[in-house]
């Protein structure tokens, strides 16, 4: 049995190879059409073997048969794009991911929290990993924008603004 988290990838099966060998892939229905080459691309959960031969008449061997589960991992879902300003309180990325559960990392992350002040001005990424009942691992990004503060004089005295706040 072999059990493999997918994101509707293949699972690539691999016979040893040989210059002088020929391979044929089965599933529970026979012989595959096509599936002559010392590896196989199996997009479905099922039973798979391979009959290698080689160009000597007699000269073959089955392989034992193997159990392929194929797992479709967790999708997750994250909101496009969050800014804060560089000097705002700490906030909750919790809410910008589902489903919820993971483990969140990055420069200012702290559980689930993300401290601009500590990221700094720019870009950053906030990395989400979520495993699910089967222990297949999903990954995300959540980016972040952290704006500076700009100083602006206005006629009832100086104060900071950060662009989004505008």
């Amino acid at each position: 049995l072999v059990s493999v988290c997918t994101n509707k990838t293949p699972y690539n099966f691999t016979a040893l190879r040989g210059d002088t060998l020929s391979y044929q892939w089965y599933d529970v229905s026979g012989a595959i059409s096509g599936a002559n080459s010392y590896q196989y691309p199996a997009t479905q959960t099922g039973w798979y073997k391979v009959k290698v031969s080689k160009s000597t008449p007699g000269c073959e061997a089955m392989s034992d048969s193997i159990y392929l589960n194929l797992i479709d991992t967790t999708t997750v879902t994250v909101n496009p794009s969050v800014a804060v300003c560089v000097n705002a309180n700490p906030i909750s990325v919790a809410s910008q991911v589902t489903p919820a559960g993971g483990i969140f990392s990055g420069l200012g992350v702290t559980g689930s929290n993300f401290n601009p002040v500590t990221a700094g001005v720019g870009n950053a990424n906030v990395l989400y990993q979520y495993t699910d009942a089967n222990n297949c691992i999903s990954k995300a990004t959540l980016a972040i924008t952290v704006n500076d503060v700009t100083p602006l004089s206005v006629t009832i005295g100086d104060a900071d603004y950060c662009s989004n706040e505008i």
